[in-house]
């Protein structure tokens, strides 16, 4: 009997991007920007992956087989996909801050250092939209693919506002939730699977 799909599973399948259902810890990670407030942590990073049922909710079938059964495992963490006011105002680049488009860019990150703090870091491809008048949106007829320095990473602290921790690099407020996504990601590496994870960007407004 197939697992039915945790839901950001459900909504990225929904929009045609590929789902990781079939290897334990194969990760998969989705960004959903659910928000538009500006500074604010209002985007959601999900990670979802299988794991081993056992020993949570073991049973006796799964004591008799000896295989433990797989579940979902499904982590929600506060981020925000787009930039701080700061950086719409002053763009590092002169095109425009960049803002991650919604897609699927597959084997686009590695672990690796943000300004010397563990971060998931950009190898691959994404395209962004630029906010070329500088009024905090991304215009829509703004594309660039390229590799940018998107990198997913913590802001080293609790801050309340996203400020200057993001010029278009997804970013979570707190330390301990990258770090919980770093361990997911050493942990798909051990079982084989390598090294690069791939990420989904949806809006859901």
């Amino acid at each position: 009997m197939s697992l039915a799909l945790p839901l950001p599973l459900q909504l990225a399948a929904a929009r045609g991007h590929p789902i990781f259902d079939k290897k334990k810890h194969d990760l998969n990670i989705i960004i959903i920007r659910a928000g538009s407030k500006p500074d604010a942590f209002d985007d959601i990073f999900c990670v979802c992956r299988l794991v081993d049922e056992y020993p949570r909710q073991s049973t006796p079938e799964t004591f008799k087989s000896g295989v433990p059964r797989l579940m979902w495992e499904t982590k929600l963490f506060a981020c925000t996909v787009d930039p701080g006011s700061v950086y719409a105002k002053d763009p590092m680049n002169p095109k425009g801050t960049a803002h991650l488009a919604p897609g699927h860019y597959p084997r686009s990150h590695r672990r690796g250092l943000h300004k010397g703090t563990p971060a998931l870091v950009q190898v691959g491809p994404v395209t962004v939209r630029r906010d070329a008048d500088r009024d905090g949106d991304a215009d829509e007829n703004i594309y660039e693919t390229g590799i940018f320095g998107i990198n997913a990473h913590s802001t080293r602290g609790e801050p309340v506002k996203v400020g200057r921790w993001s010029a278009g690099c997804p970013a979570l407020p707190l330390v301990m939730d990258m770090d919980w996504v770093l361990t997911a990601v050493d942990q798909q590496e051990k079982a084989g699977l390598g090294s690069l994870v791939s990420l989904t960007v949806l809006e859901v407004t």
